[in-house]
């Protein structure tokens, strides 16, 4: 069970070297590579439509284009060799995001080559898993059509596809929405219609904690048990996705690394948490990440003690 943490995390640090070097440095076992256009990030005008969130047509858009990405094919052959050099590994990356968009054919057409290439780059950096989100307003049907496009190219390239919990937000009662695999119940419809030795579940805790979704953390361990191969670790206000360090908001762990180990877990401890990080000069950036690889190893203390 490595600890890790994602990579976007440290991008103010400098280029991907200097990241997994420093990540190394401070006492990760591995590193989780975030394959982001910087287009992702512009999506921030949302609206509901009868409980729904809708991204406007022109935002879409936007995203039919080429951008360029934090990683591509060579340059992942090039960090393969310095990472081994060095002796970190990459245990899984992040696609990127939104996969697909209800009736955007350009745009989803433009984000499934992207996400192939995701595979691609996942493979030469030889980690086995590649967290791909659903289409946040599509059906478990529609994301299972989406998901099997892909499945040749997990196959292919050796690597598994995670799905996570995602959610949409209701701007007038200001909580979170039901999308994708956000209800328990729904993620696990949504795995049932996959090929196991494909796809399996990467849980974002810090999302199944959000006040609107009706689940939690706990619920969703227990639920699709063994399913669940990875993890976003991070903390929140029961409200908002804050991405903080675990045990500085409101999420009670202890019944999380609990019920972890009752399922057995055997993946790794992977952050997902930039808030504080990003609010830090480049000189105490290292520092944290000391801090947070030590509370990486106390979380995996917890989930193994509490296995049966």
């Amino acid at each position: 069970m490595k600890i890790s943490t994602c990579t976007s995390v440290f991008n103010d640090y400098g280029n991907l070297f200097e990241i997994i070097k420093m990540m190394k440095d401070a006492g990760f076992d591995a590193y989780d590579v975030t394959i982001f256009t910087s287009s992702v990030f512009v999506l921030d005008q949302a609206y509901t439509v009868k409980g729904i969130k809708k991204w406007p047509v022109e935002k879409i858009k936007e995203l039919e284009v080429d951008n360029p990405k934090v990683i591509d094919v060579e340059m992942a052959k090039k960090l393969r060799v310095y990472a081994d050099e060095i002796g970190i590994v990459c245990n899984q990356t992040h696609a990127p995001y939104p996969s697909a968009f209800v009736g955007a054919k350009g745009y989803n057409e433009y984000a499934i080559q992207n996400i192939i290439e995701s595979l691609e780059i996942t493979s030469i950096l030889g980690a086995k898993i590649c967290v791909v989100h659903p289409a946040n307003d599509y059906t478990p049907e529609q994301n299972a059509e989406l998901y099997n496009r892909l499945k040749p190219y997990a196959i292919k390239f050796g690597v598994k596809i995670a799905l996570e919990n995602m959610w949409n937000w209701d701007w007038e009662k200001d909580e979170a929405l039901p999308a994708a695999c956000s209800h328990h119940d729904n993620f696990l419809k949504h795995l049932e219609l996959l090929d196991q030795n494909v796809f399996c579940a990467c849980l974002d805790l810090g999302h199944s904690e959000m006040r609107g979704l009706n689940t939690c953390a706990v619920e969703m361990i227990k639920t699709l048990g063994n399913k669940i191969k990875a993890l976003h670790i991070h903390d929140t206000d029961l409200h908002d996705d804050l991405h903080t360090w675990p045990y500085f908001s409101k999420i009670d762990f202890a019944p999380i690394w609990k019920a972890l180990g009752e399922i057995g877990y055997d993946g790794d401890v992977t952050f997902e948490c930039w808030s504080q990080v990003k609010k830090l000069p480049k000189e105490l950036v290292k520092p944290s990440a000391v801090f947070q690889a030590e509370i990486g190893k106390y979380i995996r203390e917890q989930i193994i003690k509490n296995r049966g």
